[in-house]
């Protein structure tokens, strides 16, 4: 999911602009072996514009496996970022901005846009080896030589890399998080120095040692004449913040609107609405429970409070950071209580938020409703319809 070419409208660009890249210039023909990739490219850019985003990843890898034409990188890096093969479609994005240097200005922006998402999707390793020519590999697979080209996208979880030179091994585990960006350093060569042999860089000494002034020496030790600098403290990560992950949240929401019945003879009267809620947010996804104890119902008497609970699903379309289009939909029930007395009335409940606005301003999230529909029933012979126009506030706690 390419998120960060933004949409300028609530419809027509949401869609257009999150799922649509354009398909670049096509493969030459010359001989047999590029005619059939030519007609894979073209199969490709066909499946891509339809939204058939995995017949166009299988086209555009035969065509790039015939040809290796650094041009087709772009439209079968997109591909595989549309599929969920985030860490090998921003790999080919790297490749295809370090080798086509014919790109255009709107390819670059294209491949940079689809970059920033894979960023916040899955993991950046820099790969650090301290001798180049050695042969790097993930997971078992060939990555190149060092140095290598680029950093490598993964997939979030633990990964070994490792490099080799003339027998010479050297290995380390990483555990890849989902939006951040780290280093793996590898050490292959033997010969290195012990304390006060001489050195060039800090691989060139012993485990516990480092290279100052071309003298390997101890933590705390320093050279004749000379006072080793205080390391500056390294800052703690931040934590993953925004819509990413699994959130809590909890808040309330005022609002009120216009009331009216199936009796057109009553007209139409006002509401106020007081609403508890909290759920939780799985990425863009939002579970939640709204529970009001005291809405009333003008048409029927301030005096008539009205209690409701339901349980909602939504949706948080992202507009423009930190601005999201949230859709909801629910379903609960209404129970009037007179101050004077008992009411067995209870009807159903309906909700539909198709028109709003969210604002995470992390960590709290602000949503204005124009408005939240709700309608209830008895399912026999009382219904009423509330167009409810309001703000709501939840905490996010990290």
């Amino acid at each position: 999911m390419v998120r960060r070419l933004q949409p300028a409208s609530f419809l027509a660009l949401v869609f257009a602009s999150l799922l649509a890249f354009p398909a670049w210039a096509q493969p030459p023909q010359e001989d047999a072996v590029k005619e059939v990739a030519r007609q894979r490219y073209a199969a490709g850019v066909k499946a891509f514009d339809a939204g058939q985003y995995e017949d166009a990843y299988v086209a555009f890898t035969e065509a790039y496996r015939l040809t290796n034409a650094p041009g087709s990188l772009l439209n079968l890096g997109i591909s595989e970022v549309r599929t969920n093969r985030v860490a090998a479609g921003g790999n080919h994005l790297l490749r295809f901005l370090r080798e086509y240097k014919e790109a255009t200005p709107e390819q670059r922006s294209s491949a940079e846009a689809a970059l920033e998402d894979c960023k916040k999707r899955a993991g950046l390793v820099t790969i650090q080896v301290d001798m180049a020519g050695a042969d790097v590999t993930i997971d078992g697979a060939s990555a190149g030589k060092s140095p290598l080209a680029d950093p490598v996208f993964l997939e979030p979880g633990p990964h070994t890399i490792a490099a080799s030179d003339r027998g010479n091994n050297a290995s380390a585990t990483v555990d890849v998080k989902r939006g951040q960006a780290v280093v793996a350093s590898l050490k292959v060569r033997t010969a290195v120095g012990g304390a006060g042999e001489s050195c060039e860089a800090r691989s060139d000494c012993e485990e516990g040692l480092r290279c100052v002034e071309h003298v390997c020496l101890a933590p705390g030790q320093t050279p004749p004449g000379k006072k080793l600098p205080k390391p500056e403290p390294e800052e703690p990560s931040a934590p993953a913040r925004g819509f990413d992950g699994l959130r809590g949240h909890l808040g309330l929401m005022l609002g009120g609107g216009p009331t009216h019945t199936e009796i057109t003879t009553r007209g139409t009267e006002g509401s106020l609405l007081f609403s508890l809620k909290g759920g939780v947010l799985i990425d863009r996804a939002e579970l939640g429970l709204e529970f009001s104890p005291a809405s009333f119902v003008l048409a029927f008497g301030p005096d008539i409070p009205m209690v409701q609970m339901n349980a909602y699903f939504g949706y948080h379309i992202e507009v423009v950071e930190p601005v999201s289009w949230p859709l909801r939909f629910g379903v609960g029930f209404s129970h009037f209580a007179p101050a004077g007395g008992r009411s067995d009335d209870v009807t159903l409940e309906g909700r539909l938020d198709l028109l709003g606005v969210s604002v995470l301003l992390d960590p709290i999230l602000l949503d204005v409703y124009v408005p939240s529909f709700r309608v209830n029933s008895n399912l026999d012979d009382g219904h009423f319809f509330t167009y409810v126009f309001g703000v709501g506030a939840s905490w996010l706690p990290n």
